[in-house]
């Protein structure tokens, strides 16, 4: 029996290989454009500059803050629903920023019109506590990862570590550093976090003592309401609206180094928020400034060009944006309406998989998916088998 054996090219096995990985799903594929889902309608001036909003580490809740109406709305994933928290006793007064527990259970409100931040029980969507802190005028606030510690930066320029655990005693505070305005709080761990404020300075703080560990201002923002991060936090971006309006700037936080910049002025009119994807690939934008329509715009975080953009006809003034379980994006209006989209799944799994963002059913039986990774390994093994034979004939 005579065996005849075919040379294959160096394409000719990538093509091989590039078919097993698109069955297998390593590949990034092609999607079609996305539409906006149902708008989840709010009354007129529920929701009114919602600067500060935040998703629950599981991926369920949204908190949006209203600043201008004194409210708190929580929107559910599953439902597609929202509701507004129950503040009988008034304690909400200009909310500014909001912050999980790590473990779900507890909301905690930067109160701006006073020197307290408030206590929001998850479960049952009511203020429970009001913690007394140094000053009023408060805004950025985060919880450490074990949940240990609650960190407040107010507009007096001070930064203040309470301590969660015995009755929100005061820890330390740091009332000399560079930088204004503090609005978002990145942890490394549950010893150090960096912060964000308005005029783009990044800073890193030891959370035992309040101290200072480095700040590097970075270069081209000078007015930023809307800052987020990988989750890896090897990159911050800022989203500048002064000099330029909706510019883009990328910066490690390391050593404040701008590793790009995107500027969106002729498509967006400024004063956004963003969102980083679990993959660390996509940059979520939205553009304030603009009525009706309202945009989230779309960007590739590894050539920072803008992708794709999502246009809502009844959620105008987009403003708050959360990645919720389902690879679902939420955006709020300032005003009234919240908007919703897909991403594609891909998006909400990153090297060590889903990250709560749990993803939608696609309908494939256990069969279908065992033949597919059947075919996929299959398919493997002849590029290996034919690479093989490749190399053996040209060393006959």
């Amino acid at each position: 029996m005579t065996i005849s054996t075919t040379r294959l090219t160096g394409a000719s096995l990538a093509a091989i290989a590039l078919t097993a990985v698109s069955v297998l799903g390593f590949a990034t594929s092609a999607h079609a454009a996305i539409t906006p889902g149902t708008t989840i309608t709010t009354p007129l001036n529920q929701i009114e500059k919602p600067y500060g909003s935040a998703v629950s580490p599981d991926g369920k809740i949204m908190a949006i803050p209203s600043n201008d109406d004194n409210k708190v709305t929580f929107v559910y994933a599953e439902t597609d629903t929202e509701l507004v928290v129950t503040d009988t006793n008034s304690a909400l007064l200009d909310p500014m920023y909001v912050a999980f527990s790590p473990d779900n259970t507890k909301l905690y409100v930067s109160n701006y019109g006073d020197d307290s931040v408030v206590v929001i029980d998850v479960a049952t969507h009511t203020v429970v506590e009001l913690v007394d802190v140094i000053h009023d005028e408060n805004i950025g606030l985060g919880v450490s990862p074990d949940g240990t510690k609650l960190i407040v930066a107010d507009d007096y320029d001070n930064v203040t570590i309470y301590d969660i655990t015995n009755s929100y005693a005061q820890l330390a505070t740091n009332t000399s550093f560079q930088g204004q305005y503090i609005e978002r709080f990145f942890f490394i761990d549950n010893s150090t976090a960096y912060s964000t404020d308005f005029e783009g300075v990044v800073q890193k703080w030891n959370l035992s003592n309040a101290a200072e560990l480095s700040s590097f201002a970075t270069a081209g923002v000078s007015q930023s309401f809307g800052q987020c991060a990988t989750s890896d936090l090897s990159l911050i971006f800022y989203i500048d609206n002064f000099v330029v309006p909706s510019l883009v700037v990328a910066v490690n936080p390391a050593d404040g180094t701008v590793v790009g910049e995107l500027d969106l002025e002729n498509v967006a009119a400024g004063d956004g928020q963003c969102v980083v994807t679990p993959d660390n690939k996509k940059l979520l934008l939205t553009d304030r400034d603009e009525l009706t329509p309202g945009h989230v715009f779309i960007i590739d975080i590894a050539t920072l060009t803008l992708e794709e953009t999502v246009t809502f006809v009844d959620v105008g003034n987009t403003v708050a944006i959360g990645i919720m379980t389902g690879c679902k994006v939420y955006a709020s209006g300032d005003f009234q309406n919240i908007g919703q989209f897909q991403m594609p799944a891909e998006n909400c799994i990153d090297a060590l998989g889903d990250k709560g963002a749990a993803l939608p059913d696609t309908g494939a039986s256990p069969s279908v998916i065992g033949t597919s990774l059947a075919v996929s390994v299959g398919l493997l093994v002849a590029g290996v088998i034919a690479l093989v034979v490749v190399r053996r004939r040209q060393h006959s």
